[in-house]
């Protein structure tokens, strides 16, 4: 059996039983949801149904791959369409975030990105290696304009 077609009748079918079944803040189960896109189960995948172990490997990898794409789609599309956001539960499924949570989370996501891209900036800045006085120079700019945009990251967290 083929994966679901993304924008065809039985994915748009899919996406109102989603918001029928599912208020905002409930789990959506992994298995609902591949039983939904029509995924195949790893499990029922036999290694010796393939020629070697590269491509029964490679079988795996496409189901991952198949049902991370789906996820994504269905992600954007309850997003800009219905404006909930799907977030990841690891290992348990997803779930439409509670609208009055959505506004924070996405800010909450936006400075911790941030945060974790300063320290790695820091880092790489720190352990610059020497360089011609004028390249110093340039480096030295690039570093003060740097710095100017960290001091304004605390005001971005009130």
């Amino acid at each position: 059996m083929e994966p679901i077609r993304i924008d065809s009748g039985p994915w748009n079918i899919l996406v109102e039983e989603i918001l029928a079944v599912y208020a905002p803040g409930s789990l959506i189960p992994h298995e609902w949801l591949k039983n939904r896109f029509r995924i195949r189960d790893k499990s029922e995948l036999k290694f010796k149904d393939y020629g070697n172990e590269a491509e029964f490997i490679a079988a795996l990898e496409r189901i991952d791959r198949t049902y991370q794409f789906l996820v994504e789609s269905l992600q954007s599309r309850l997003l800009e369409d219905r404006k909930g956001y799907l977030v990841n539960r690891h290992g348990e499924g997803y779930m439409i975030l509670p609208y009055d949570e959505q506004v924070a989370y996405a800010y909450n996501r936006f400075i911790g990105k941030l945060e974790r891209s300063i320290k790695k900036t820091d880092r790489i800045m720190k352990y610059r290696p020497p360089v011609s006085a004028e390249q110093q120079a340039r480096d030295n700019d690039i570093i003060a304009r740097y710095s100017w945009f960290t001091q304004m990251v605390p005001v971005l967290k009130k």
